[in-house]
């Protein structure tokens, strides 16, 4: 007997616990309904059979948010210009300082007119192609060559699917087609757009481009994908709810504030539903003293909304929805209030980090490709370059300055760059980098005045050190700017 009920216990717990000793156990897989009903739709598919389905209907949300949510256009704004800004500015570095001299002015006008449209320079491409990638998760430039001429053309991602007669071709990827190691070869590219209703005659036609030709920019966060999803995507149910109760508070305090009062009785004779003037309004005349029935009061609705917590819940989903473009809360709200200079900083250096990384990215995969196909067919052109070096167009040698950042106090800014470049810790080239700036550029420029002024007879005055510890500051002030923790942000203050 009781070898049976034993029997039955282990069979129990093989079924239902999940075996602990002697191997791992990650509490994460247990089954019970809260969780399953959490993890419901977490389903096994590979990179891009959750994707593609579902991309159609997350742009058109996003794209939704950008024209209705203010603070869904000012954080992706925000980002594309202080990604992109004025634009990198190129420098060759090869053995030819006449040719790099003469190859960086004339990229730099060939950069103020690339579009094949002619609406956009090569920065404000740029900067529409991060807003593509916060819309869309993508963004396609193809080359539009023309003998020797050479332009961009910038792609609605919409525009790039699988034609009807490939669907059947196992190399097809959304209209990628890849290699045996998923590498891309062509792109097939609609020549109507999926929401233009206006154009029958295109309708199913494509334009297949090789891969070559086109740079397809996504951020890819599993091997084997070959479409990107929208930047904005993690924080669409976040903006949602923000608009939503915003719309709500706004909505309560306008009908408290809109009704002027409500008048009550308190005759034990009338009976609730019995008198005949329930919910009738009566005008009041301004500047006026009113005599109320007998057994009857005047009351006021009071003014519940905005509650105490608003700016609170504000500041926190507002930084949630910035989290995923790691944009601290002060520059998505465009709102510093409660931070100190410590604070500031320590949340900046993130995003600074963030900006060098999209950055690098951009040079690598767009921007190399560029300055490679223009450097191949400007040479094709007879006198086009005075002086050519000898070598391809992978050989090409060239950086980017990219445009610099304002310190958050200037004089701080200085006295640690003085003290950097005294004790050798860093370099005028790495210094003046961080302006976006040439430093031997900006030397030859310096050696230059100094020479005017010496002609002129001028004696500027030097500049009188700062004093990092007036009197007249007030200690408390002090004592935050010096502070190595930094402080919460004020939570009504901030939103």
């Amino acid at each position: 007997m009781f070898g049976w009920l034993r029997k039955k216990k282990t069979e129990y717990n093989r079924s239902e616990k999940p075996r602990r000793s002697g191997k791992r156990y990650y509490e994460a897989t247990a089954s019970d309904r809260h969780l399953e009903k959490t993890w419901e739709k977490a389903t096994l598919g590979d990179a891009d059979a959750g994707l593609v389905s579902y991309l159609p209907k997350l742009r058109d949300r996003c794209r939704y948010e950008m024209r209705n949510n203010g603070y869904a256009r000012g954080i992706v704004e925000t980002l594309a210009n202080d990604i992109i800004g004025s634009g990198p500015r190129i420098q060759f570095t090869t053995e030819s300082d006449a040719f790099n001299q003469e190859a960086e002015e004339k990229f730099s006008r060939w950069a103020a007119d690339c579009d094949m449209t002619g609406r956009m320079s090569l920065d404000e491409l740029m900067r529409l192609a991060v807003s593509q990638l916060c819309e869309c998760g993508e963004a396609l430039i193809a080359d539009q060559i023309d003998g020797p001429d050479y332009k961009l053309l910038m792609i609605e991602p919409d525009r790039l699917a699988t034609p009807y007669t490939k669907e059947n071709d196992d190399k097809m990827r959304s209209g990628v087609k890849v290699d045996e190691s998923g590498r891309p070869v062509s792109y097939f590219i609609a020549k109507q757009h999926p929401g233009d209703y206006y154009d029958y005659v295109r309708m199913g036609e494509y334009q297949e481009i090789s891969a070559e030709d086109i740079v397809h920019l996504f951020r890819q966060d599993r091997p084997g994908q070959n479409r990107g999803a929208p930047w904005l995507a993690p924080s669409l149910i976040a903006l949602n709810k923000l608009k939503r109760y915003t719309d709500a508070v706004i909505a309560a305090a306008e009908t408290a504030a809109s009704i002027a009062g409500t008048i009550e009785t308190q005759s034990p004779d009338i009976a609730h539903g019995d008198a005949d003037d329930d919910f009738d309004t009566v005008e009041v005349e301004k500047n006026s003293l009113m005599v109320l029935p007998a057994g009857h009061k005047v009351n006021q609705l009071k003014a519940e909304q905005p509650t105490p917590t608003y700016a609170a819940f504000k500041h926190e989903i507002l930084n949630e929805i910035a989290r995923p473009l790691h944009m601290p809360f002060n520059v998505a709200a465009l709102n510093s209030a409660g931070y100190n200079y410590a604070s500031g900083r320590l949340d900046w250096q993130v995003y600074y980090k963030y900006l060098d990384t999209i950055r690098a990215w951009i040079a690598n995969r767009f921007l190399r490709h560029v300055v490679q196909t223009w450097f191949k067919l400007s040479r094709l052109q007879p006198g086009y370059f005075s002086a050519i070096p000898f070598m391809d167009a992978a050989e090409l040698s060239f950086t980017w300055f990219w445009p610099g950042t304002e310190h958050v106090d200037p004089a701080k800014e200085a006295q640690a760059q003085a003290t950097r470049l005294q004790s050798m810790t860093t370099s005028l080239a790495a210094e003046y980098a961080r302006q976006g700036k040439d430093w031997e550029t900006e030397l030859d420029q310096i050696a230059r005045e100094h020479k005017k002024i010496e002609e002129l007879g001028l004696k500027p005055q030097p500049a009188a050190a700062p004093n990092p510890n007036p009197a007249n500051k007030p200690a408390e002030q002090k004592e935050d700017e010096d502070q190595d923790e930094p402080a919460e942000p004020d939570q009504e203050d901030a939103a």
